[in-house]
């Protein structure tokens, strides 16, 4: 019974995780995501901006 709720909260840890960590990403993956931060940074910073002034 035991080694039972040992081996589910090690599968529920598992599926936790975050992909990433587990499958090393491509460089064009990391590039599409990079890219996509910069332009979400970029638009809220604008946003930022404009509600300021």
């Amino acid at each position: 019974m035991r080694a039972f709720i040992v081996l589910a909260l090690v599968a529920f840890a598992v599926a936790t995780v975050p992909r990433h960590t587990r499958i090393p990403n491509p460089e064009w993956l990391n590039e599409i995501v990079r890219s996509d931060e910069r332009r979400i940074e970029e638009s809220s910073f604008r946003a930022d901006r404009e509600y300021r002034y």
